[in-house]
Protein backbone atom coordinates (compact mmCIF):
# COMPACT_ATOMS: atom_id res chain seq x y z
CA UNK A 1 0.00 0.00 0.00
CA UNK A 2 1.30 3.49 -0.85
CA UNK A 3 1.11 6.41 1.53
CA UNK A 4 1.36 10.12 0.65
CA UNK A 5 4.85 11.63 0.70
CA UNK A 6 4.81 15.30 1.69
CA UNK A 7 7.62 17.80 1.13
CA UNK A 8 8.53 19.01 4.63
CA UNK A 9 9.01 22.64 3.54
CA UNK A 10 5.80 22.89 1.46
CA UNK A 11 3.28 24.39 3.88
CA UNK A 12 0.39 24.33 1.43
CA UNK A 13 0.96 20.64 0.76
CA UNK A 14 1.19 19.90 4.50
CA UNK A 15 -2.01 21.84 5.07
CA UNK A 16 -3.83 19.93 2.33
CA UNK A 17 -2.76 16.55 3.72
CA UNK A 18 -3.67 17.47 7.30
CA UNK A 19 -7.03 18.89 6.24
CA UNK A 20 -7.74 15.80 4.15
CA UNK A 21 -6.91 13.40 6.97
CA UNK A 22 -8.08 15.43 9.97
CA UNK A 23 -11.47 13.73 10.09
CA UNK A 24 -9.68 10.49 11.04
CA UNK A 25 -7.59 11.78 13.96
CA UNK A 26 -8.45 11.57 17.64
CA UNK A 27 -6.79 11.50 21.05
CA UNK A 28 -5.91 13.98 23.75
CA UNK A 29 -2.35 15.36 23.86
CA UNK A 30 0.30 16.39 21.37
CA UNK A 31 1.49 12.81 20.88
CA UNK A 32 -1.91 12.21 19.25
CA UNK A 33 -3.62 13.77 16.24
CA UNK A 34 -6.59 15.94 17.22
CA UNK A 35 -4.93 18.68 19.29
CA UNK A 36 -1.87 18.56 17.05
CA UNK A 37 -3.89 19.17 13.90
CA UNK A 38 -5.91 21.89 15.66
CA UNK A 39 -2.68 23.64 16.64
CA UNK A 40 -1.27 23.47 13.10
CA UNK A 41 -4.52 24.62 11.49
CA UNK A 42 -4.80 27.55 13.89
CA UNK A 43 -1.23 28.73 13.28
CA UNK A 44 -1.62 28.23 9.53
CA UNK A 45 -4.93 30.09 9.58
CA UNK A 46 -3.51 32.99 11.62
CA UNK A 47 -0.46 33.31 9.36
CA UNK A 48 -2.42 33.30 6.10
CA UNK A 49 -5.57 35.05 7.39
CA UNK A 50 -7.75 31.99 6.88
CA UNK A 51 -10.66 32.85 9.16
CA UNK A 52 -12.63 30.05 7.50
CA UNK A 53 -10.55 27.52 9.44
CA UNK A 54 -12.05 28.44 12.81
CA UNK A 55 -14.80 25.87 12.56
CA UNK A 56 -12.34 23.10 11.73
CA UNK A 57 -10.06 24.08 14.61
CA UNK A 58 -13.00 24.07 17.06
CA UNK A 59 -14.11 20.65 15.81
CA UNK A 60 -10.61 19.20 16.18
CA UNK A 61 -10.28 20.66 19.67
CA UNK A 62 -13.64 19.20 20.70
CA UNK A 63 -12.61 15.80 19.33
CA UNK A 64 -9.41 15.92 21.36
CA UNK A 65 -11.38 16.78 24.50
CA UNK A 66 -13.68 13.84 23.81
CA UNK A 67 -10.56 11.67 23.89
CA UNK A 68 -10.05 12.38 27.60
CA UNK A 69 -10.67 9.13 29.48
CA UNK A 70 -10.81 9.13 33.27
CA UNK A 71 -7.94 7.16 34.74
CA UNK A 72 -6.24 6.67 31.37
CA UNK A 73 -5.36 10.15 30.11
CA UNK A 74 -1.80 10.97 31.21
CA UNK A 75 -0.73 14.13 32.99
CA UNK A 76 1.45 15.02 30.04
CA UNK A 77 -1.70 14.92 27.88
CA UNK A 78 -3.51 17.16 30.38
CA UNK A 79 -0.53 19.55 30.31
CA UNK A 80 -0.80 19.65 26.52
CA UNK A 81 -4.54 20.31 26.82
CA UNK A 82 -3.85 23.31 29.08
CA UNK A 83 -1.28 24.77 26.68
CA UNK A 84 -3.24 24.16 23.46
CA UNK A 85 -6.50 25.51 24.90
CA UNK A 86 -4.80 28.69 26.10
CA UNK A 87 -3.14 29.28 22.71
CA UNK A 88 -6.34 28.62 20.72
CA UNK A 89 -8.43 30.74 23.08
CA UNK A 90 -5.89 33.56 23.03
CA UNK A 91 -6.07 33.69 19.23
CA UNK A 92 -9.85 33.52 19.05
CA UNK A 93 -10.20 30.02 17.57
CA UNK A 94 -12.13 28.62 20.53
CA UNK A 95 -14.16 30.15 23.35
CA UNK A 96 -13.99 28.54 26.76
CA UNK A 97 -14.14 29.75 30.34
CA UNK A 98 -10.77 28.50 31.55
CA UNK A 99 -11.52 28.37 35.27
CA UNK A 100 -14.75 26.42 34.79
CA UNK A 101 -13.31 24.20 32.02
CA UNK A 102 -10.31 23.11 34.09
CA UNK A 103 -11.92 23.09 37.56
CA UNK A 104 -11.97 19.31 38.05
CA UNK A 105 -8.54 18.74 36.46
CA UNK A 106 -7.06 21.47 38.66
CA UNK A 107 -8.24 19.62 41.78
CA UNK A 108 -6.72 16.37 40.54
CA UNK A 109 -3.44 18.12 39.77
CA UNK A 110 -3.22 19.61 43.25
CA UNK A 111 -3.81 16.16 44.77
CA UNK A 112 -1.21 14.55 42.50
CA UNK A 113 1.43 17.14 43.40
CA UNK A 114 0.75 16.64 47.11
CA UNK A 115 1.30 12.87 47.02
CA UNK A 116 4.45 12.79 44.87
CA UNK A 117 6.79 9.83 45.19
CA UNK A 118 9.79 9.54 42.89
CA UNK A 119 10.29 11.96 40.03
CA UNK A 120 11.65 11.26 36.57
CA UNK A 121 10.84 12.69 33.12
CA UNK A 122 7.86 14.70 31.93
CA UNK A 123 6.03 11.43 31.21
CA UNK A 124 6.22 10.67 34.95
CA UNK A 125 2.79 11.34 36.46
CA UNK A 126 3.98 13.59 39.30
CA UNK A 127 6.14 15.84 37.13
CA UNK A 128 3.48 15.79 34.40
CA UNK A 129 0.96 17.13 36.93
CA UNK A 130 3.43 19.85 37.93
CA UNK A 131 3.95 20.76 34.25
CA UNK A 132 0.17 21.03 33.89
CA UNK A 133 0.09 23.32 36.95
CA UNK A 134 2.90 25.50 35.59
CA UNK A 135 1.13 25.91 32.25
CA UNK A 136 -2.11 26.82 34.02
CA UNK A 137 -0.21 29.31 36.19
CA UNK A 138 1.37 30.89 33.11
CA UNK A 139 -2.13 31.22 31.62
CA UNK A 140 -3.32 33.18 34.66
CA UNK A 141 -4.38 30.48 37.16
CA UNK A 142 -2.75 32.18 40.15
CA UNK A 143 -4.11 29.61 42.65
CA UNK A 144 -1.30 27.31 41.49
CA UNK A 145 1.47 29.66 42.67
CA UNK A 146 1.69 28.28 46.22
CA UNK A 147 1.44 24.57 45.29
CA UNK A 148 4.05 24.91 42.55
CA UNK A 149 6.34 26.76 44.93
CA UNK A 150 5.99 23.98 47.53
CA UNK A 151 6.49 21.23 44.95
CA UNK A 152 9.55 22.87 43.39
CA UNK A 153 11.11 23.81 46.73
CA UNK A 154 10.86 20.17 47.83
CA UNK A 155 12.47 19.02 44.58
CA UNK A 156 15.20 21.65 44.80
CA UNK A 157 16.14 20.59 48.31
CA UNK A 158 15.49 16.85 47.90
CA UNK A 159 18.07 14.09 48.01
CA UNK A 160 18.62 11.02 45.86
CA UNK A 161 15.48 9.32 47.12
CA UNK A 162 13.35 11.89 45.27
CA UNK A 163 14.53 10.91 41.81
CA UNK A 164 14.21 7.75 39.74
CA UNK A 165 17.64 6.67 38.51
CA UNK A 166 19.68 9.03 40.68
CA UNK A 167 21.68 6.22 42.27
CA UNK A 168 22.30 4.07 39.21
CA UNK A 169 23.04 4.37 35.53
CA UNK A 170 19.66 5.95 34.94
CA UNK A 171 17.95 7.48 31.94
CA UNK A 172 18.67 11.19 31.66
CA UNK A 173 16.56 12.45 28.75
CA UNK A 174 13.70 14.92 29.10
CA UNK A 175 10.88 12.57 28.24
CA UNK A 176 11.56 9.87 30.83
CA UNK A 177 14.72 10.81 32.72
CA UNK A 178 16.50 13.07 35.19
CA UNK A 179 16.96 16.10 32.93
CA UNK A 180 13.25 16.95 33.18
CA UNK A 181 13.06 17.75 36.93
CA UNK A 182 16.33 19.69 36.63
CA UNK A 183 14.87 21.83 33.85
CA UNK A 184 11.52 22.21 35.62
CA UNK A 185 13.08 23.45 38.87
CA UNK A 186 15.26 25.91 36.94
CA UNK A 187 12.32 27.27 34.94
CA UNK A 188 10.21 27.73 38.07
CA UNK A 189 13.08 29.43 39.92
CA UNK A 190 13.61 31.87 37.07
CA UNK A 191 10.04 33.16 37.32
CA UNK A 192 10.25 33.53 41.09
CA UNK A 193 8.38 30.42 42.24
CA UNK A 194 11.34 29.26 44.32
CA UNK A 195 14.16 31.19 45.94
CA UNK A 196 17.38 30.56 44.02
CA UNK A 197 19.28 30.90 47.31
CA UNK A 198 17.32 28.22 49.16
CA UNK A 199 18.66 24.71 49.69
CA UNK A 200 19.31 23.14 46.30
CA UNK A 201 20.66 19.74 47.27
CA UNK A 202 18.22 18.06 44.90
CA UNK A 203 19.28 20.28 42.01
CA UNK A 204 22.91 19.46 42.74
CA UNK A 205 22.11 15.73 42.84
CA UNK A 206 20.54 15.91 39.40
CA UNK A 207 23.18 18.13 37.83
CA UNK A 208 26.09 16.14 39.21
CA UNK A 209 24.56 12.86 38.08
CA UNK A 210 24.30 14.22 34.54
CA UNK A 211 27.82 15.70 34.72
CA UNK A 212 29.22 12.27 35.65
CA UNK A 213 28.23 11.01 32.24
CA UNK A 214 29.68 13.89 30.22
CA UNK A 215 32.56 12.23 28.43
CA UNK A 216 34.76 13.09 25.50
CA UNK A 217 32.80 10.78 23.25
CA UNK A 218 33.13 10.84 19.50
CA UNK A 219 30.19 12.77 18.12
CA UNK A 220 29.30 9.71 16.05
CA UNK A 221 27.95 8.28 19.32
CA UNK A 222 25.84 11.33 20.15
CA UNK A 223 22.04 11.17 19.85
CA UNK A 224 21.18 14.84 19.17
CA UNK A 225 17.42 14.50 19.64
CA UNK A 226 15.84 17.10 21.95
CA UNK A 227 13.12 15.27 23.87
CA UNK A 228 14.69 11.83 23.62
CA UNK A 229 18.44 12.42 23.34
CA UNK A 230 21.51 14.36 24.44
CA UNK A 231 20.36 17.79 23.27
CA UNK A 232 17.64 18.00 25.91
CA UNK A 233 20.08 16.86 28.59
CA UNK A 234 22.61 19.52 27.65
CA UNK A 235 19.90 22.17 27.50
CA UNK A 236 18.64 21.32 31.01
CA UNK A 237 22.17 21.43 32.44
CA UNK A 238 22.91 24.77 30.78
CA UNK A 239 19.64 26.30 32.02
CA UNK A 240 20.32 25.07 35.57
CA UNK A 241 23.83 26.51 35.50
CA UNK A 242 22.54 29.87 34.27
CA UNK A 243 19.74 29.94 36.86
CA UNK A 244 21.80 28.87 39.87
CA UNK A 245 25.05 30.56 38.78
CA UNK A 246 27.12 27.39 38.50
CA UNK A 247 29.86 27.75 35.92
CA UNK A 248 30.76 24.04 36.05
CA UNK A 249 27.22 23.06 35.05
CA UNK A 250 27.24 25.61 32.24
CA UNK A 251 30.55 24.23 30.96
CA UNK A 252 29.30 20.63 31.08
CA UNK A 253 26.03 21.58 29.39
CA UNK A 254 27.83 23.44 26.63
CA UNK A 255 30.10 20.43 26.05
CA UNK A 256 27.06 18.21 25.46
CA UNK A 257 25.42 20.81 23.24
CA UNK A 258 28.52 21.34 21.12
CA UNK A 259 28.91 17.56 20.74
CA UNK A 260 25.33 17.49 19.45
CA UNK A 261 26.06 20.41 17.12
CA UNK A 262 29.05 18.72 15.53
CA UNK A 263 27.15 15.45 15.26
CA UNK A 264 24.48 17.17 13.15
CA UNK A 265 27.02 19.17 11.13
CA UNK A 266 29.20 16.15 10.39
CA UNK A 267 26.66 13.38 10.04
CA UNK A 268 23.26 14.96 9.52
CA UNK A 269 20.13 13.35 10.89
CA UNK A 270 17.47 11.34 9.15
CA UNK A 271 14.43 11.94 11.39
CA UNK A 272 12.30 15.06 10.82
CA UNK A 273 10.03 15.06 13.87
CA UNK A 274 9.91 17.32 16.92
CA UNK A 275 10.83 14.73 19.55
CA UNK A 276 14.07 13.45 18.05
CA UNK A 277 14.53 14.94 14.57
CA UNK A 278 15.42 18.08 12.65
CA UNK A 279 12.23 20.02 13.49
CA UNK A 280 12.88 19.92 17.25
CA UNK A 281 16.65 20.28 16.80
CA UNK A 282 16.22 23.47 14.75
CA UNK A 283 13.94 25.03 17.37
CA UNK A 284 16.23 24.01 20.24
CA UNK A 285 19.36 25.45 18.63
CA UNK A 286 17.52 28.64 17.77
CA UNK A 287 16.59 29.00 21.47
CA UNK A 288 20.20 28.26 22.45
CA UNK A 289 21.43 30.99 20.11
CA UNK A 290 19.00 33.44 21.75
CA UNK A 291 20.29 32.39 25.19
CA UNK A 292 24.03 32.41 24.48
CA UNK A 293 24.68 34.32 21.26
CA UNK A 294 27.01 31.53 20.07
CA UNK A 295 27.19 31.47 16.29
CA UNK A 296 27.53 27.68 16.16
CA UNK A 297 24.00 27.35 17.55
CA UNK A 298 22.57 29.73 14.96
CA UNK A 299 24.40 27.79 12.25
CA UNK A 300 22.94 24.55 13.58
CA UNK A 301 19.40 25.89 13.51
CA UNK A 302 19.95 26.88 9.88
CA UNK A 303 21.55 23.52 9.06
CA UNK A 304 18.69 21.56 10.62
CA UNK A 305 16.14 23.57 8.64
CA UNK A 306 18.19 23.07 5.47
CA UNK A 307 18.19 19.31 6.04
CA UNK A 308 14.38 19.47 6.02
CA UNK A 309 14.03 21.53 2.84
CA UNK A 310 14.07 18.67 0.36
CA UNK A 311 13.11 15.88 2.72
CA UNK A 312 9.81 14.08 2.27
CA UNK A 313 7.56 12.90 5.06
CA UNK A 314 5.81 9.56 4.65
CA UNK A 315 2.39 9.66 6.28
CA UNK A 316 1.33 6.18 7.34
CA UNK A 317 -2.45 5.81 7.61
CA UNK A 318 -2.01 2.67 9.71
CA UNK A 319 -1.04 4.88 12.68
CA UNK A 320 -2.83 8.10 11.81
CA UNK A 321 -2.64 9.83 15.20
CA UNK A 322 1.09 9.25 15.52
CA UNK A 323 1.72 10.30 11.93
CA UNK A 324 -0.24 13.55 12.26
CA UNK A 325 0.95 14.42 15.79
CA UNK A 326 2.99 17.39 16.99
CA UNK A 327 5.72 15.38 18.75
CA UNK A 328 6.18 12.65 16.16
CA UNK A 329 4.49 13.60 12.91
CA UNK A 330 3.32 16.02 10.27
CA UNK A 331 1.75 18.72 12.47
CA UNK A 332 5.02 19.33 14.32
CA UNK A 333 7.06 19.28 11.11
CA UNK A 334 4.65 21.75 9.52
CA UNK A 335 4.67 24.07 12.53
CA UNK A 336 8.48 24.08 12.63
CA UNK A 337 8.59 24.96 8.92
CA UNK A 338 5.93 27.65 9.35
CA UNK A 339 7.64 29.39 12.24
CA UNK A 340 11.09 28.99 10.69
CA UNK A 341 9.99 30.67 7.47
CA UNK A 342 8.34 33.51 9.38
CA UNK A 343 11.22 33.86 11.86
CA UNK A 344 9.00 33.23 14.90
CA UNK A 345 10.44 30.00 16.34
CA UNK A 346 10.05 31.22 19.92
CA UNK A 347 6.26 30.76 19.67
CA UNK A 348 6.78 27.00 19.89
CA UNK A 349 9.26 27.02 22.80
CA UNK A 350 6.89 25.87 25.50
CA UNK A 351 5.25 23.19 23.34
CA UNK A 352 8.67 21.54 22.88
CA UNK A 353 9.64 21.91 26.61
CA UNK A 354 12.12 24.73 25.82
CA UNK A 355 11.34 26.17 29.27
Amino acid sequence: MEYPAVLASDLEQIYQVIQGGSWKVSGCGLSQGAFSCALFMSQYGASFERVDLRGEVQELFDRGCNGVVSGKTSWLDFADLALVSHRLSERGFIQIEQEFFFEDIDKLALAAMARRCQIAGFENSDLGAALYALRRFNAGATHFAGPIKGFVSALAAGGEACFVGATGCGNENLRTGLSAPLLFVSAAAEIGLVDQKEGIGGVSTLAEKICENVNDLSNTQTDPGFQTGELGKGYALLRAGMCFHRGDWITAGLQILIDCAYSVLDHGISALDMASGTSGIALAFDKLYRLTGYDIFRDLATKARWLSLKAKVLVDDRNIDHGYSFYHGLSGIGLAALHGQQDRPEELDEFLWLL
